[in-house]
């Protein structure tokens, strides 16, 4: 993942709705020349243990959008909400964050736009 993104990953994490959901990918971001480590999150965490300090999410998984997705969901109280590719958004904000009626969040991408969203939610509307 790209500097931008695990910047955006490490946004996400740091959201007060943010949490870890079954099926997501993380990754352990280690400095050169070590490997980055990566897996997915389990259905079940007992017993197990990410096996790094600080795990990010994988922002380019498909899975883990989804993730974040129902988190936003979750977060906002309200399971209607969509993210949507929409060109006409302006200012190169090409994805929107949408409540029926309302959108909450735009970014240049999906993941970013999700986490714009997790970020925006009303404290303790979920």
């Amino acid at each position: 993942m790209t500097d931008d993104l695990q910047d955006l990953a490490r946004r996400a994490v740091a959201c007060p709705g943010w949490r870890w959901m079954g099926g997501a990918r993380w990754i352990g971001v280690r400095p050169a020349p070590f490997e980055n480590l990566c897996g997915r999150y389990p259905d079940s965490d007992r017993g197990y243990r990410i096996p790094h300090d600080e795990p990010i999410p994988d922002l380019t998984d498909a899975a883990t959008l989804g993730c974040l997705l129902a988190l936003v969901r979750e977060a906002w109280g309200d399971g209607g909400m969509t993210a949507q590719h929409h060109p006409l958004s302006g200012k190169g904000m090409t994805w929107r964050v949408w409540r029926p009626g309302d959108p909450v969040a735009y970014g240049p991408t999906e993941a970013a736009a999700l986490v714009a969203a997790l970020e925006a939610a009303p404290v303790g509307a979920g």
